[in-house]
């Protein structure tokens, strides 16, 4: 008993700062649209031919790190998301791919690598650890941006990551 106590406690004290800190709305009651909606429409197959745009190519310690910047496809799933995305959300309209693998080589397998953060100053430590995986599994690896992390964060985010699960389940969910 003691436990549900102290965990709807910190549940609303968690609340009280995402709403205060961040501006997070709470659209739990949009959940149900989520919830009916079929599998193809919250999983959609990924649009042919999508170009990235091609940004500087560097080469350290033996690897190429490349940036590839790609415009998003998704277009939300709730109609009352939708002017809400264009009109605030610019930040999630575009993500960065980074591509390391060794140069001259020719494309090989590929490891996507979803790290949390990627944000500008751990570059470093991500191109490292994507040239380590590279050389071990000798393949090419993708870090993929995530959706409210680093370029990608929407304007009233005090941290990275904040609107990836909040009380703005609508956001929560079209980033999943």
């Amino acid at each position: 008993m003691m436990h549900q106590n102290v965990d709807r406690a910190f549940g609303a004290l968690a609340c009280l700062r995402q709403r205060r800190a961040c501006g997070i709305t709470n659209t739990h009651a949009r959940l149900a649209h989520y919830e009916q909606a079929p599998r193809g429409e919250l999983f959609p197959a990924p649009p042919n031919g999508v170009k990235p745009q091609r940004g500087k190519t560097v080469k350290v310690l033996g690897f190429e790190v490349q940036s590839l910047v790609f415009d998003s496809a998704h277009v939300p799933m709730h109609p009352a998301e939708v002017e809400r995305y264009f009109r605030d959300y610019s930040a999630l309209h575009r993500f960065l791919v980074r591509r390391v693998r060794r140069p001259g080589a020719a494309p090989r397998r590929a490891v996507v690598y979803l790290h949390a953060w990627m944000v500008a100053g751990a570059k470093v430590v991500d191109s490292s650890f994507a040239a380590r995986l590279s050389k071990q599994l000798e393949c090419d690896v993708f870090n993929v941006q995530q959706v409210h992390h680093g370029e990608r964060q929407i304007p009233e985010s005090v941290y990275h990551g904040v609107h990836f699960f909040s009380a703005d389940l609508s956001l929560s969910v079209e980033a999943i």
